[in-house]
């Protein structure tokens, strides 16, 4: 019984997951298809909110690898390791927005 709990609360967490990388990639295509009237204004808040996205996918996988001890192996998604893919595009806003 426990078991099947704990296994129910590792699926909403990865669904959770899975909607923000949709969100993501949903913003991404939206920041691509802007026209130039307030490109500037507009591409920043993209990035603000990318950078907010990616914080919340770090935590959420680092949160299900912690308390799920089965999901510790790396998280690909079109063949290459996501987390280490969204840390590495974290960092890079991060340094951005520094400036």
């Amino acid at each position: 019984m426990t078991r099947c709990k704990k296994m129910y609360e590792a699926k909403g967490v990865i669904e959770s997951i899975l909607m923000n990388i949709i969100r993501k990639e949903h913003l991404m295509k939206k920041g691509v298809d802007k026209d130039c009237a307030n490109k500037v204004t507009e591409l920043v808040k993209i990035k603000i909110e990318k950078k907010v996205i990616n914080g919340k996918i770090l935590v959420l996988a680092n949160r299900l690898q912690q308390e799920h001890k089965i999901f510790k192996r790396p998280f690909i998604v079109d063949g290459l390791d996501y987390l280490s893919h969204v840390r590495q595009e974290y960092d890079e806003l991060n340094k951005e927005f520094e400036q």
